[in-house]
């Protein structure tokens, strides 16, 4: 028997001709009425409308018809074609296991089929069954296409195969000298932390086998993502991102990358070098122009950097633009403008976090006791990346503070270091190099998973936890010598439940050092400030 052609069932195309009146005695001939889809042919066209509840139901019917011909021979099995369009329509709403079921149900019956063989390969490896994927096309991969072997290679790593989608890509990039095979070898060896490998063979991809701007484009930018990660010299990293903006100047990733590069050094001119010229052409990816802001605002060009976010805002939702913008106004005093820009902000995003809080803070009105958990999440989570460098523009001095505290209370720390400590609100890790030295075990805990990232680069930490630092505080009794909340206290107006779970959570002699933002003097009372963080009166802590 002849292997069965798996296709897609498509609708067909019908003509309709209608008679031309030439003439007052002659009649016009109506079109003929289209007949309505249905079976197969509605849901191939509902799939390719994105219909996925209507299409799954045919396929579901098409599947459950084939198990009960199966246990039954007066049950009529469905034809191939539906049981191949039910196969892809599973896939397509990435149902793999059932899609891997019509395939091989299909395969039962035109065995030696590589396209289905392929098909139920992809869906088997998408689920996690990658060596069942990998037998499935075993005879097929001599003779395949390296499409082929990158559509596997893609769904073994989906479905957690990375190691095996390695090793089929290593196995074939002599067969196939398709340069998409080494350049996604080397991606995927340097995602998964092999990245003096991957550096390697994409550099003798340069030298050998990639002719074209997009290949090289794309090695090169892979060598300097893997390069930033190795923490390689930033003359090195830098260069790898310009060779890829050299042969690829209208892709913007490796604009994104290195913009951010030159941001978290601090590097904000180099920024606003790079990126002004193409902010036009790149109009379309938004985090160009953020990251054109961001240096802006960093260098007080509040001017322009407004000119920019407010372009941004007016065509995309992308949230960190929003958030900037209130906050440039804010800075340059303009507050009746942000105001207006963050009720702008909650009529399209109704409730959103940041909105709320920033527009409570500008008005003094319905002023929450603390700041949201998701206000701290999607505010520090946007943060991260140039958190250090707005807080050193600040002249902000709250390890230096703690520094003096500890001096002053404890002295210097034991030898060996005897303290369970805490960083409450530990964020990137600033007071981190203060308390790791009177530190026997040091734990840091944060709402923003982004500011975590960079607190664990730090390597000073023992444990970092990512969650709510009150319930945190309040499962902990008794566990900590030292609990230090630098710049985490000025999130939270009232103070009382905060400060009495926190003290239930030192030992009988441990220390609670905080920080706070000084308010007015003679009321006993705390305020939401304009910037969105709380002050406090002195009288009120005591």
């Amino acid at each position: 028997m002849p292997a069965f052609p798996i296709t897609l069932l498509r609708e067909k195309a019908y003509a309709f001709v209608s008679k031309k009146n030439r003439g007052s005695n002659k009649k016009t001939v109506p079109p003929r009425r289209r007949p309505a889809l249905t079976g197969g042919a509605l849901a191939a066209k509902n799939a390719d409308e994105g219909k996925s509840q209507q299409a799954l139901a045919w396929a579901q019917t098409v599947l459950a018809a084939q198990s009960a011909s199966a246990q039954s021979v007066s049950t009529r099995s469905p034809e191939p074609d539906d049981l191949s369009l039910a196969g892809h329509i599973y896939f397509r709403f990435a149902k793999y296991a059932l899609a891997a079921e019509c395939f091989q149900r299909l395969g039962e019956q035109f065995p030696g089929d590589p396209s289905v063989d392929f098909h139920r390969a992809f869906s088997l490896a998408a689920v996690g069954q990658t060596n069942a994927a990998i037998a499935a096309v075993e005879a097929w991969l001599p003779t395949c296409s390296h499409l082929e072997v990158l559509q596997l290679a893609h769904y073994l790593e989906l479905g957690g195969g990375v190691s095996q989608a390695i090793e089929l890509l290593d196995n074939t990039k002599e067969q196939h000298t398709a340069p998409e095979i080494s350049l996604e070898l080397g991606r995927l060896l340097g995602n998964s932390g092999e990245r003096e490998r991957a550096i390697d063979l994409l550099s003798e991809g340069l030298r050998e086998r990639f002719k074209t701007t997009g290949h090289r484009g794309a090695a090169w930018f892979f060598i300097g993502v893997f390069l930033d990660e190795q923490g390689a010299a930033v003359d090195d990293v830098v260069a790898a991102y310009r060779a890829s903006i050299a042969e690829e100047p209208t892709n913007p990733t490796a604009y994104i990358n290195l913009a951010l590069r030159f941001n978290q050094a601090g590097q904000f001119q180099e920024t606003i070098d790079l990126l002004q010229p193409v902010a036009d052409t790149l109009e379309r990816e938004p985090k160009i122009a953020y990251l054109l802001a961001v240096a802006f605002r960093m260098l007080d060009h509040f001017e322009e950097a407004i000119d920019l976010l407010k372009g941004l805002v007016a065509r995309s939702d992308f949230a960190v633009a929003w958030e900037l913008l209130g906050r440039c106004l804010t800075e340059c005093g303009q507050y009746d403008a942000a105001m207006e820009h963050y009720r702008r902000w909650l009529s399209v995003k109704p409730a959103h976090p940041i909105a709320t809080h920033m527009l409570a803070a500008m008005q003094g009105e319905k002023v929450p006791g603390r700041a949201s958990r998701e206000y701290v999440v999607e505010t520090f989570d946007a943060f991260a990346n140039t958190f250090e460098d707005t807080l050193v523009r600040l002249q902000y001095r709250g390890p230096q503070c703690i520094q003096h505290l500890l001096a002053q209370k404890i002295g210097p720390p034991a030898e060996p270091p005897t303290f369970n400590v805490l960083d409450a609100g530990c964020g990137t890790g600033l007071v981190g190099p203060v308390l790791r030295p009177y530190a026997s075990r040091l734990l840091g805990i944060d709402l923003s998973a982004a500011m975590l990232e960079r607190a664990a680069a730090k390597g000073l930490y023992d444990q970092l936890e990512c969650g709510d630092l009150e319930e945190y505080l309040a499962s902990q009794a008794g566990q900590f010598d030292l609990i230090v909340a630098a710049d985490t206290f000025n999130y939270f107006g009232d103070l009382s439940q905060l400060l009495a779970t926190a003290l239930a959570a030192l030992t009988e002699d441990g220390w609670l050092m905080f920080t706070l933002e000084e308010g007015v003097l003679t009321e006993e009372t705390y305020q939401l400030n304009a910037h969105g963080r709380y002050a406090h009166s002195p009288a009120y802590i005591i």
